[in-house]
């Protein structure tokens, strides 16, 4: 099973309990997949992947994003028994939890006393299931809800799943932010003041480059007090185009009165300087998620094949890949959906983006959240909930086979483990369908 895109903790994320009151959406979701569990897996339960923005640490209160958090661990492990082992893949808006997991990592090597150097500093896991990280923050939250059976698992900025010996693709896992220009900041910014800067030429030097950039801007400024409140209401502004035309004339007048520009003679000519710069900042923060007429740009495309073909063939390679079909599962862009696609490097590429469960501001009918399922022979489906629409949402709770997907068993499968005999929800999954949609009719009162 694999999410993404949760935001615990920010206000808009349909996860974060409004007025701080009750886990309902958290509730019912544990209750239908534990539901769809038992039709499946007999001897074994399956893993959980969390895949990235699982907690949105810069836009929230940090204690409140774990209280969510630690709700959502109970109810997937305690309350409903969906998994031991959570796989959990940090993104961007969580990349603190690869902080704290490659420090231990690295403390747990400065105590290690029969070694005679210091271990280098990882900026990266190796990708296979053997080698994941041990995260003794995670591990506190499994201790603090008592199930000492549950394992964490941190692997970053890729899981991988070889294919298993009756054949299949190979899975590769990766939230998604390394498909954008931004989260290259550091090393393209450097670049343009030093042309001599090698471009990163593996992950482990993209990432060192640009992690720490990434952890300050995306996943530490939660913590900052009333200024991180103010941060969060910028960048709200900065992501919205509607909502920055209107508060543009604003912070371009108190830059202006509070900013010296030299050599400019006016305030007039301060504020129409640095509307421009707000302008021109506001384009760069509106990345992907805020491009609604479109599933998924050519842009983020062609930047997620250049992420993976410059930064993971090789890591494929070295894991026994040899040119066979892989799968990617990715989100980061809130945009459920599938396609299929080939380069140079990969003669056949599925691409599955889970998307979101965060409400934007205008109704963006793009924007919704799918539930993926994996079998055992490496086999991919996407359970599509719900799409953004004007009133509730648009649900859908079905597997969506786009062009050149086919019906396979493993989907009529699924299809069918959510309905009874009349073809209606069951009960568990209806509940979790009307959840959702009183969730999404509140908030969307709040925001208008």
């Amino acid at each position: 099973m694999v999410v993404s895109d949760l935001h615990l903790g920010e206000a808009n994320s349909l996860f974060t309990p409004r007025n701080r009151s009750g886990f309902q959406i958290i509730e019912a979701f544990s209750k239908a997949l534990a539901d769809l569990i038992s039709q499946f897996n007999q001897e074994s339960l399956p893993k959980l992947v969390l895949n990235g923005d699982i907690l949105g640490l810069s836009f929230s209160d940090y204690v409140h994003s774990f209280e969510i958090f630690e709700a959502f661990i109970e109810a997937c492990t305690i309350k409903n028994i969906l998994c031991d082992t959570i796989i959990y893949i940090p993104g961007n808006h969580d990349h603190h939890i690869w902080n704290l997991a490659k420090e231990g990592h690295f403390l747990k090597g400065l105590e290690n006393t029969n070694l005679n150097k210091i271990e280098a500093l990882h900026s990266v896991t190796p990708p296979t299931f053997t080698d994941g990280f041990s995260s003794n923050f995670l591990d506190a939250f499994a201790k603090r809800i008592g199930n000492d059976s549950l394992t964490f698992k941190i692997f970053y900025p890729n899981f991988m799943v070889p294919p298993p010996e009756q054949g299949g693709p190979y899975l590769l896992f990766h939230h998604g932010h390394f498909s954008e220009k931004t989260y290259y900041f550091v090393s393209k910014f450097l670049q343009t003041i030093y042309p001599e800067l090698p471009t990163p030429e593996n992950l482990e030097e993209l990432e060192s480059q640009n992690g720490p950039f990434i952890d300050f801007a995306f996943s530490e400024l939660g913590r900052s007090g009333k200024a991180g409140h103010f941060f969060e209401k910028l960048m709200s502004t900065l992501s919205n185009k509607e909502l920055f035309e209107i508060r543009v004339d604003e912070m371009a007048e108190n830059i202006a009165k509070n900013v010296d520009f030299p050599y400019l003679p006016s305030d007039w000519l301060e504020k129409q300087l640095a509307k421009t710069l707000l302008q021109n900042i506001g384009e760069k923060v509106r990345g992907e998620r805020y491009k609604g007429s479109v599933t998924c740009s050519d842009e983020t495309i062609q930047g997620l094949l250049h992420y993976l073909n410059t930064y993971c063939s090789e890591t494929l390679s070295e894991n026994g890949w040899s040119g066979e079909d892989v799968t990617l599962i990715w989100g980061h862009t809130h945009k459920p959906f599938q396609k299929q696609t080939t380069t140079d490097h990969f003669p056949k590429l599925t691409l599955y983006n889970s998307g979101g469960w965060v409400l934007p501001r205008a109704v963006t009918p793009v924007i919704g959240a799918s539930i993926l399922f994996v079998s055992d022979s490496n086999e991919t489906q996407s359970l599509r909930i719900y799409n953004d629409a004007e009133t509730g949402g648009k649900m859908h709770f079905e597997i969506i086979q786009e062009d050149g997907f086919e019906i396979t068993e493993f989907s009529k499968k699924i299809n069918e483990g959510i309905r009874d005999e009349t073809g209606a929800l069951r009960k568990e999954w209806k509940d979790l369908k009307s959840s959702i949609i009183s969730e999404i009719k509140e908030r969307r009162k709040d925001v208008t």
